[in-house]
């Protein structure tokens, strides 16, 4: 556990989080914490920020619900899995599904998760696309890639792109990217976080037929509405919605 980074952990430390303070229960990540917290690297997260990574993961997988019912018979990529149990939240069955991820990541994950002939778990650095060419080719995809670009150069994220349009005739894909202010500020905060790129503007990793559809809504998160009062007024009066100052999260779609 000593070579697994922070950000890996960072998500399902924010639905541990989230479960135990504001009762949004998540088994699976008490689970995993519990058992594991003493061995993982202390993490040491403001409440707002793990209100808004809850937020973001519900989003998420709001979205990933609708595109389910929207492709026929895709593959799904969870690029950048961390230990998160996307999987056995989903509610739809999906009959193929990669969870990619380092190597140190993907060996503990095994600790908790078993393969099955759906559900497959992929070593590899997300950055090198050569991954791509273990992933079974279906027609369509649906690409989740939460709190994962920030990480890579821009130059990765496009040739990760390009090669997804290339594989597939339909894809849809979900992502959040810090704006350029966003990532001046995580780096004067956090210098040591490894933040590489941020958006210029919600078109910025826009490769041939993949374009831009839709910027999703922080405060459409389902798990809102488990949130404390005081946080749902706030979030239900912020007609401005400062976060986009900082980060964006946005749908792609071929």
């Amino acid at each position: 556990m000593e070579h697994v980074s922070k950000t890996a952990l960072m998500t399902i430390y924010a639905r541990y989080a989230a479960s135990i303070r504001y009762g949004i229960s998540d088994m699976m990540a008490e689970r995993i914490w519990e058992n594991e917290k003493d061995k993982i690297p202390t993490l040491s997260i403001p409440s707002s920020q793990i209100i808004l990574l809850s937020l973001r993961s519900s989003l998420y997988d709001m979205w990933l619900k609708k595109k389910l019912e929207e492709l026929e018979d895709p593959v799904v990529i969870h690029l950048g899995c961390g230990l998160d149990d996307r999987y056995g939240r989903t509610e739809i069955k999906v009959l193929c599904w990669y969870d990619i991820d380092f190597e140190q990541i993907i060996h503990l994950r095994k600790k908790y998760y078993k393969e099955t002939e759906n559900h497959h778990m992929l070593s590899a650095d997300i950055s090198d696309a050569s991954w791509l060419e273990t992933v079974k080719v279906r027609k369509n995809a649906v690409v989740i890639a939460e709190g994962v670009f920030m990480y890579l150069e821009e130059e990765s994220i496009k040739r990760i792109f390009c090669e997804l349009e290339k594989k597939f005739e339909r894809l849809g894909i979900l992502f959040d990217s810090y704006t350029q202010r966003g990532m001046k500020m995580v780096k004067l905060s956090h210098p040591g976080l490894g933040i590489r790129s941020s958006i210029k503007n919600n078109r910025s990793f826009e490769t041939g037929s993949l374009s831009y559809k839709d910027e999703l809504d922080i405060r459409k998160s389902p798990a809102l509405r488990k949130m404390p009062a005081q946080i749902r007024f706030a979030a239900g009066i912020s007609f401005f919605r400062p976060e986009r100052l900082v980060f964006r999260i946005l749908e792609y779609v071929k």
